[in-house]
């Protein structure tokens, strides 16, 4: 178990059940100066949840109302339980995931080959 910290997340929906998880990423990181937000960290955060998907970046900035289709959610510090998956390819780590709904914390490393790490986690 660990504890997971208080984290704000600015998001966007995917329509491609995470696949996209680095274009909208990247679009996250490029808009949300705009909308009053800066990167907390170098995270990426993907909530798995019903056969949806929506891509997440921790990010320092104030509670108000945005507008579609942007997503904000807080989540309190919380107890989990981490498994780490690595893997070059996206369906190598999503191979390795039995749940339905679930959370990814996902780390790349960029070098000759991108490399993912994976923390799969639950908020509930």
């Amino acid at each position: 178990m660990t504890t997971l910290p208080n984290m704000r997340l600015l998001g966007l929906s995917s329509s491609a059940s995470g696949r996209d998880w680095d274009s909208l990423s990247r679009k996250i990181d490029l808009m949300m100066e705009a909308e009053g937000f800066d990167l907390a960290e170098e995270t990426i955060v993907i909530e798995f949840r019903k056969g949806e998907a929506s891509v997440y970046r921790p990010v320092i900035g104030g509670i108000r109302e945005l507008s579609a289709p942007w997503l904000l959610t807080d989540r309190t510090s919380t107890q989990v339980s981490l498994r780490q998956l690595e893997g070059e390819l996206w369906d190598d780590i999503m191979d390795e995931i039995p749940e339905e709904n679930f959370t990814l914390l996902l780390k790349r490393r960029l070098g000759s080959e991108l490399n993912l790490t994976a923390h799969v986690f639950s908020f509930f």
